[in-house]
């Protein structure tokens, strides 16, 4: 994958997937894994999946037959892949995610510059019809705009926003999230602490908050001292290891206080995805990394490795639900194959997983 690939990739899912190492290959060993990899695209992140579950996107980079990074849309049903490109080729678009019970999905878009790289603090969130048709862009001013979703009504927009990097492992930090009023464009901020990365934020079941993981808040609010959010996260990490999925409300008025977990679960919980019935989903840790549903009432239910079909050979990357709460779409990562990535559809009521087999060959859509 070339430089221009792998910085987009780190720009958009820096903020949506968490993939820490350490933490996977406790789970996983080196065994080679042949179930149905992704093997016609050099990279595969970002999943989402459309209410219902018939439809799932994910941004796929170096396709055989598509070198660059782009949004790619599976329909379950037809068996047909498409892949989305925008008329104009100086704009690049990522990052695709259903919400609610809309099939139009958020996107972000990208300007290259003549040279051809991303001119990463132009991008900008968005809207568009499955089509290709009503590109419609939600967001304005200069930043790098990651982890996004709208509230259930459609009405409220709240996205993250950072700067780039000239050093470090991560070509852009330094996130917070803000509030945007689709009609009016009236934003609020919403967090100020310049997290090192941040997850796509869920709405509480009222609409009256977000709930995300973060890692690394830089800054604490009211203060210009480094040293002093350095404490924080030794003292954040001693008290609540790796429980790291917090709220915030979306007025803006938790806006000068410190992170603290919205739940502990065992010695950690991140990854949060917030249905529509209210019920929590994450990845937790006790002795091992496992899967669950926190259901409103406070139950918690697991679901098991053998149930997700992953373990020895082959672990969970990311995950994406849909809003009728039937359906799970899985991103799959097989260490003992060079980190080859595959699909599978993960039947919620009647507990069973089976594989998706992606057509190697798409037809294009061009945004209008």
């Amino acid at each position: 994958m070339d430089s221009n690939k792998k910085t987009m990739l780190g720009i958009v899912f820096i903020a949506t997937a968490f993939l820490v190492v350490t933490m996977l290959a406790q789970s996983c060993a080196g065994e080679k894994d042949k179930r149905n990899h992704l093997d016609h695209f050099t990279n595969v992140d970002g999943i989402s999946l459309s209410s219902g579950g018939d439809q799932l996107t994910f941004t796929g980079c170096g396709h055989k037959d598509y070198t660059g990074c782009t949004i790619y849309r599976y329909d379950r049903k037809e068996n047909v892949l498409y892949r989305y490109v925008h008329e104009d080729k100086s704009i690049q678009v990522m990052g695709a995610q259903y919400w609610s019970d809309s099939n139009r999905f958020l996107l972000v878009t990208v300007p290259k510059s003549q040279d051809g790289s991303q001119v990463l603090n132009q991008m900008q969130v968005a809207i568009m019809n499955p089509d290709g048709t009503g590109l419609k862009q939600l967001t304005e001013g200069r930043g790098v705009k990651a982890a996004y979703m709208l509230s259930h009504d459609g009405k409220t927009l709240v996205y993250s926003s950072g700067r780039t990097r000239t050093e470090g492992k991560t070509p852009a930090a330094h996130f917070d999230y803000h509030a945007r009023d689709v009609s009016t464009g009236k934003e609020v901020q919403i967090t100020d602490h310049s997290f090192y990365q941040l997850s796509t934020p869920y709405f509480t079941s009222d609409g009256k908050s977000i709930v995300f993981d973060n890692r690394g808040p830089m800054r604490i609010p009211g203060s210009t001292d480094s040293n002093s959010a350095a404490k924080y996260r030794e003292e954040y990490e001693r008290k609540y290891r790796w429980n790291t999925i917090i709220q915030y409300p979306v007025d803006g008025s938790g806006i000068n206080r410190l992170p603290e977990p919205w739940f502990v679960h065992g010695i950690g919980s991140s990854k949060p995805i917030i249905t529509k019935d209210g019920s929590l989903w994450f990845e937790g840790r006790t002795g091992g990394i496992g899967y669950y549903r926190r259901y409103p009432d406070g139950k918690i239910t697991e679901l098991t490795d053998e149930e997700l079909v992953v373990g020895k050979t082959r672990c969970l990357f990311e995950m994406s639900i849909d809003s009728t709460v039937r359906w799970m779409a899985i991103l799959y990562e097989d260490l003992g194959n060079d980190k080859a990535r595959s699909l599978g559809i993960f039947d919620i009521m009647n507990r069973q997983c089976t594989s998706i087999s992606v057509p190697a060959t798409a037809t294009n859509i061009t945004i209008q």
